[in-house]
């Protein structure tokens, strides 16, 4: 994917929809029966930056500056502006990040509310999260050198195969 795409798609692309939504949202906090929010999937790229992911890594730390800036202006209005931070790659067969676990982390960040303060971020990560003596692909992993090829494995399966991300 073209670096500048990528940064349009999930920072432009973010920005837009929060200009467009923040005043509806806001419209609607003086409701009560409303609880309005954004939420907003994100990745731990932005906490954990890593070499070969530098370009989506930049645009997950863009993501989460509009979001930490929207959620300290607008959360004492009644909107709720929060990130699910999602640490590794979604699929079905996942344990932790499977479409159906996120989709209830983000429920449950969306009724953080109720505790009186409104969450920023859910962490949503796989369990076990340790780089050495883990299991990929049905074999042991352990060292350095089967690291790099899983990041060449992982760039093929999202689409990245040149491995330049300057």
């Amino acid at each position: 994917m073209h670096y500048f795409l990528l940064f349009q798609i999930s920072v432009i692309g973010l920005y837009t929809v929060a200009k467009w939504a923040i005043p509806r949202l806001l419209l609607l906090a003086g409701d009560r029966y409303y609880k309005p929010a954004l939420l907003v999937t994100s990745g731990w790229l932005a906490y954990h930056p890593e070499p070969f992911y530098f370009a989506m890594g930049v645009c997950k730390a863009a993501q989460q500056n509009i979001i930490r800036n929207l959620h300290d202006q607008m959360q004492s209005r009644g909107v709720h502006c929060a990130l699910a931070m999602v640490n590794g790659l979604v699929h079905p067969d996942s344990d932790a990040t499977n479409p159906t676990h996120i989709a209830d982390r983000c429920w449950e960040l969306y009724n953080s509310r109720g505790s009186g303060k409104m969450e920023l971020e859910a962490e949503i990560k796989q369990v076990g999260e340790e780089r050495d003596g883990e299991e990929r692909n049905g074999e042991e992993v352990d060292g350095e050198e089967e690291d790099a090829e899983w990041e060449e494995d992982d760039a093929e399966r999202v689409g990245e195969g040149n491995g330049q991300n300057f």
